[in-house]
């Protein structure tokens, strides 16, 4: 197998050195272990098991996981791993599809030596970063999985007073602030299943209070701490990580034909058109003053009548003309630690029109509820005091 693209010499020195980026493993300061203690140590099927090489891997939706669950199914099935020659980016099948073993498949006496004798490792990702991501491929774009239909409609129903009939049947039109009433319910945050694992806590899913990982790695450093998981875990020679190719990037960006058509009862084409870009700004693969009103009128020009399969079909062949540029430039930027740097996600979501200004009231009861993930993972809370005083 070809060996990662990082040299070992520099994993090595990441291991030993990691002060220039910041500690990534989980540290427990009083006031965190003083909240652990009251934590149940719950073992949930987000705990994936590769007995081969005896590694548990937490994962948590919307934080890189369809990477890694590629990576896990290589690690475990050796046929996969001779077909895609080790690489994620060859396997074709969705990787969310998959049945992976996990805690919940083995007795207490198994879990308890797993959890001493394995590699555990997780991933975070800044908590409104992540709520972010959710709501907009889950209920602002165009979707498959049925969102709209078994959470929107009952969010809408909920939190919206005067719903329009279209709103009620489709839940097509769920607002940010409507979806983050719903995630801070105390209804929702007690259960991590049917759909509501995409917005509860980091904690809750992988209990980092109960379980000690050896890694927790963060979304905006990913490749990087990918590299010395793979590394620290003895398997860096059987995963090769090439950069990914456009087709995958829009397979990741969640940019659907059939969702595209299949929304046609509820959404008008361009406007479907319309929140798939809003997306791409807010995702930074289109500067913020890309103009859809054009690439909208270049694309379908002034035909009206369109059904969304042909408009899936232009706006595509318009896609494939730019996603190669944007994504070319968008791994330029990404070699230097600017991801880190960016403007906060709210403040994005807020520029690509997706929502406007969040109360309050609403940042504080995110606050409360994803205290402990700010804390345990080291994500700073001052934007939003700030965000709150202006």
């Amino acid at each position: 197998m070809v060996r990662l693209s990082t040299a070992e010499s520099q994993i090595e020195k990441e291991l030993f050195n990691k002060s220039k980026y910041g500690n990534y493993y989980f540290s427990k300061p009083k006031n965190v272990q003083t909240r652990c203690n009251k934590s149940l140590a719950n073992f949930t099927a987000n705990m994936l098991v590769d007995e081969t090489h005896k590694l548990l891997y937490c994962f948590v939706p919307k934080v890189g996981c369809t990477t890694w669950k590629k990576i896990f199914a290589i690690l475990t099935n050796e046929k996969l791993r001779n077909e895609t020659k080790g690489n994620p980016e060859n396997i074709k099948l969705d990787p969310h599809s998959i049945r992976f073993k996990s805690m919940k498949d083995y007795n207490s006496s198994q879990r308890e030596i797993i959890l001493k004798s394995y590699f555990k490792f997780m991933f975070v990702r800044e908590p409104f970063e992540r709520l972010v991501s959710a709501y907009i491929d889950k209920f602002y774009v165009p979707e498959l999985n049925g969102f709209w239909e078994s959470w929107g409609r009952r969010i809408i129903k909920r939190y919206r007073e005067k719903a329009s009939a279209v709103s009620k049947a489709c839940g097509h039109d769920v607002t940010f602030e409507e979806f983050l009433s719903h995630s801070l319910s105390k209804v929702q945050q007690a259960d991590i299943s049917g759909g509501n694992e995409h917005w509860t806590t980091m904690h809750q899913i992988c209990n980092p209070c109960g379980i000690k990982y050896d890694y927790i790695g963060h979304v905006e450093t990913m490749r990087r701490d990918t590299d010395v998981i793979l590394h620290q875990a003895n398997v860096s020679h059987l995963i090769v990580q090439d950069e990914a190719s456009v087709s995958n990037i829009r397979q990741n960006l969640h940019i659907s034909d059939e969702a595209l058509i299949k929304s046609e009862k509820c959404l008008e084409p361009r406007d479907a058109v319309k929140r798939i870009i809003n997306s791409l700004i807010y995702k930074g693969f289109l500067p913020n003053n890309f103009s859809i009103a054009e690439f909208t009128r270049n694309s379908m020009g002034n035909n009206s009548n369109m059904t969304n399969e042909e408009v899936a079909k232009l706006f595509n062949a318009k896609l494939d003309d730019i996603l190669p540029r944007i994504w070319e430039n968008k791994l330029k930027s990404s070699k230097s630690i600017k991801e880190l740097n960016r403007e906060h996600s709210l403040i994005r979501l807020q520029k690509s029109n997706i929502s406007g200004q969040i109360s309050s009231q609403i940042i504080k009861r995110f606050l409360k509820y994803f205290s402990l993930d700010f804390e345990a993972f080291g994500y700073d809370t001052k934007f939003y005091s700030n965000y709150m005083t202006k």
